[in-house]
């Protein structure tokens, strides 16, 4: 039994995500997405990684949903929290829904909107590091390797990994 009320948290929060993935990947789109919201309205407390993660999922589904959702929130920005954002760009970055390039396009117009709209702009470690991920597998069309250089610099200063900054550092 964990009695450590962040060890609990940390549990609790990753089941919560594993479940999410394991309903993603199984059946039908439509029944895994009446799956997610039947689990949502069965917790008996607020889960922000379950909202986060139903966001993603959403995303991953329909990625254009993504503009609509920042335009829809203008005005209730706080239901919109930094997990909840993380999930939708991170939809964006993973679907397989959109080409590389489009992804890469789509985040960028997410970006925008997000400042245009007065949406908090910083990013996840792991949103980071996806968006180096498919920035850095069409290196070869940039052939910017200064501008390459200082995303490598800038994902250092905000937390991703050494492991993954050296894996881009070798497709330079």
């Amino acid at each position: 039994m964990i009695r450590d009320k962040f060890g609990k948290e940390y549990v609790f929060n990753h089941l919560i995500e594993y479940t999410m993935k394991y309903i993603f990947r199984s059946g039908e789109e439509d029944k895994r997405v009446i799956k997610m919201k039947l689990i949502l309205k069965g917790l008996q407390f607020d889960s922000v990684v379950m909202q986060a993660s139903a966001f993603q999922y959403m995303t991953m589904r329909k990625p254009e949903i993504s503009l609509k959702i920042l335009e829809t929130y203008r005005y209730k920005q706080s239901l919109l929290n930094r997990p909840i954002l993380n999930g939708i760009e991170q939809g964006i970055l993973i679907t397989p829904k959109l080409e590389k390039q489009d992804r890469i396009i789509l985040f960028q117009n997410f970006q925008d909107k997000k400042e245009q709209l007065g949406f908090g702009t910083r990013l996840h470690p792991r949103t980071m590091a996806l968006m180096g991920n498919l920035i850095f597998d069409g290196a070869y069309k940039f052939h910017d390797r200064e501008r390459l250089k200082s995303f490598a610099q800038l994902a250092r200063k905000v937390g991703v990994p050494q492991r993954v900054i050296k894996k881009w550092s070798a497709q330079m």
